[in-house]
């Protein structure tokens, strides 16, 4: 069986900033032997964790979006760490890397967008719109896996 891991992260007090967190626990509730990741930031110690699986998605918020972004990473670059608090997917997959000679067969990066970035707990239309449409694309991608 293919082993999928989703990263989610972001600030879930800052409205949309939080959004890769929230579908991170949403993918947790409604997909059996997905293994999930809900945190603020991206920390080192997930490198061993994304050694042990075939696929990875990284699911953030971002600025430079206005739609829904699933980029496939296909080639690693060899990438420092400067600073272990201000970790990037690339970072992360490049220590993966370094330190266990493996990385997943599938590496994704999702972006949802950031519109509204105050304080709060509430998502903007649009965010909300590409979280639904990001998991109606996960559902068919992890039945794609299991058959």
């Amino acid at each position: 069986m293919t082993r999928i891991l989703v990263i989610g992260f972001g600030n879930t007090l800052r409205n949309d900033d939080g959004a890769g967190y929230k579908v991170a626990e949403l993918i947790s509730k409604n997909f059996l032997n997905i293994t999930t990741v809900t945190s603020h930031d991206l920390k080192p110690e997930y490198a061993e964790l994304i050694a042990h699986h075939q696929v990875v998605f990284f699911i953030d918020a971002s600025i430079d979006c206005n739609e829904l972004v699933i980029e496939e990473i296909t080639t690693i670059p060899n990438s420092e760490i400067q600073n272990s608090h201000h970790l990037n997917p690339i970072q992360l997959i490049s220590l993966s890397k370094k330190l266990f000679r493996q990385v997943p067969k599938n590496i994704f990066i999702v972006k949802l967008p950031a519109i509204n970035l105050d304080f709060g707990e509430k998502l903007s239309q649009p965010t909300q719109k590409a979280m639904e449409s990001f998991l109606n694309w996960f559902e068919k991608f992890q039945k794609s896996f299991i058959s």
